[in-house]
């Protein structure tokens, strides 16, 4: 999602006429009220000098929503979570969503080139997988374009787990991503031959080959929720992630507790891209600066590289000065026949769920002073805080040894189930997740977990029931409760997750075989 001081207007033309004729001016107080209220929830930073931006973009909200004044819209936004429709049209209204496919030639050259080129290379012999985040998404041409990349740079790609993941803050945008339909304007950096091959026209709209479109998961997210990196929403072990033109107008203080989180996402070695725009590398104290041609990346350092000092990162540069290139297309050359992927073998819809804190209270206790369950619980947490920075065989290591004590501990066997999704060995997935239930009928994120199982293997019975089972348990408690095991979710959060994904996955096959 980029931010910029521009306003969608988007609207019927009465709503539009309404807003541009419409006075509007924010008293002292109800500016520096907007102002911390959505830099706090969203991100957005609005100094004194983008008054006028807020204000436009608050008058046309108001408008759309048919509000009165600013103190209905702030008091409605003070009470609602941010995927709420109120705060849905305020996102929608202070933001623009601006993008095209292979989107900054020098990112991609340095993708196909280097940072691919190089992972590719030493995964074909080990474990065949990469997971790619596009954080702030859009809708979907960079995801998308990293999808074009990996089928014409790896032949044998139905043999790869490869999961690319896709969030966004804006709604609206993530659901027209999903369906991968779009205009002659997303094309303007592509050559005619890569659009005729990876889409069928029907009147003035593209379709998205499907076998490219699967490649991708769409999620929402807000980047300033303290959720990542973490197994539940699939955020962990990342080999890249690209954030670009999303922190431009962030305060320099969500800019770097969102560049903390990436750092913690990203494996060791792992790569992260953001824009033009974005920061200037002194937000990025703990990466390592890499120039390639016509632009500078950034690498979470490899253990036995990782350098203390900041001597040596690029302190300037400034992309203006670059040559540009017309029309560039940068897969590899040579047509490709589509085949269709083995599921079994490419889990790239998945989402996992795991959590950090079994029993809180046990937190300040040491191993040898606490009671069997409340040790046990310090050592599932333990274990899920290797997994989520990638380090399974120690996670899984710790639950076995829960197990060899006790094994009627059902949060082993679900961390179990989600360390077994992450190797993409589903066979193991569903019969940890199975044995959790046994021993917990209520343990609602298990039952989510084996809904993601199903809906991965393309199950789409068992997949609906545990997603109904997974609403049913929620409904049982109050809508401010935390989810047990979920992470520090509540309720009321979880559900609007739970029912804005699914409207994402009405587009999957997996449901509308179903009716879901």
């Amino acid at each position: 999602m980029k931010q910029t001081e521009q306003v969608a207007l988007q609207e019927s033309p009465d709503i539009e006429q309404q807003y541009l004729h419409q006075k509007f001016t924010l008293s002292s107080s109800e500016y520096n009220n907007f102002k911390d209220l959505l830099l706090e929830r969203i991100g957005l930073f609005f100094p004194a000098e983008k008054k006028k931006t807020l204000e436009r973009g608050l008058s046309l909200c108001l408008a759309q929503m048919n509000l009165n004044n600013v103190t209905q819209l702030y008091d409605l936004l003070l009470q609602q979570p941010e995927e709420s429709p109120a705060w849905e049209k305020v996102i929608n209204s202070l933001t623009v969503n601006e993008t095209y496919f292979f989107r900054s030639l020098y990112h991609f050259q340095a993708l196909k080139n280097h940072i691919l080129k190089e992972l590719i290379k030493k995964r074909t012999s080990d474990t065949k997988t990469l997971r790619i985040w596009s954080a702030g998404c859009s809708t979907g041409e960079e995801p998308y374009s990293i999808a074009i990349l990996l089928w014409e740079l790896i032949p044998d790609l139905d043999n790869w787990n490869i999961q690319i993941l896709a969030t966004d803050i804006d709604k609206p945008s993530l659901t027209k991503a999903s369906k991968g339909i779009y205009q002659e304007w997303s094309f303007r950096n592509l050559e005619f031959r890569a659009i005729s091959q990876y889409f069928k026209k029907t009147g003035s709209y593209y379709q998205l080959h499907k076998n490219i479109k699967e490649l991708v998961t769409f999620r929402y997210l807000n980047l300033m929720r303290d959720i990542y990196p973490s197994m539940y929403n699939n955020t962990n072990m990342m080999d890249i992630i690209l954030c670009r033109n999303v922190t431009i107008y962030f305060h320099e203080d969500s800019i770097a507790k969102v560049m903390r989180h990436f750092y913690q996402s990203l494996l060791p070695g792992g790569w992260l891209i953001v824009g033009e725009s974005d920061p200037t590398p002194s937000k990025f104290d703990n990466f390592q600066c890499s120039a390639f041609e016509g632009t500078f990346v950034y690498r979470r350092p490899n253990i036995d590289e990782f350098i203390t000092h900041k001597e040596g990162l690029l302190t300037h540069f400034d992309l203006n000065t670059l040559p540009s290139t017309t029309r560039p297309y940068f897969p590899v050359e040579g047509p490709k026949r589509f085949v269709s992927h083995d599921r079994s073998k490419s889990s790239n819809r998945r989402f996992t769920c795991v959590k950090t804190t079994i029993f809180p209270q046990a937190e300040t206790q040491q191993p040898d002073q606490v009671q069997p369950v409340n040790r046990f619980a310090l050592k599932i947490q333990k274990a899920v805080k290797w997994a989520n920075q990638g380090q399974l065989e120690q996670a899984e290591s710790l639950c076995l040894e829960v197990l060899k004590e006790d094994k009627l501990i059902h949060e082993a066997y679900y961390v179990l189930g989600m360390i077994s999704m992450e190797r993409n060995q589903l066979n193991d997935t569903e019969s940890n997740l199975k044995k959790a239930i046994f021993l917990n009928a209520d343990f609602i994120m298990a039952h989510f977990g084996l809904f993601t199982y199903y809906l991965v293997t393309e199950n789409s019975k068992k997949a609906r029931k545990y997603f109904e089972n997974t609403k049913s348990l929620l409904q049982n408690l109050t809508p401010d409760e935390i989810v047990p095991h979920s992470e520090g979710i509540s309720v009321r959060r979880f559900l609007l997750n739970l029912t804005l994904n699914q409207s994402l996955y009405l587009n999957s096959n997996t449901f509308k075989q179903t009716g879901f």
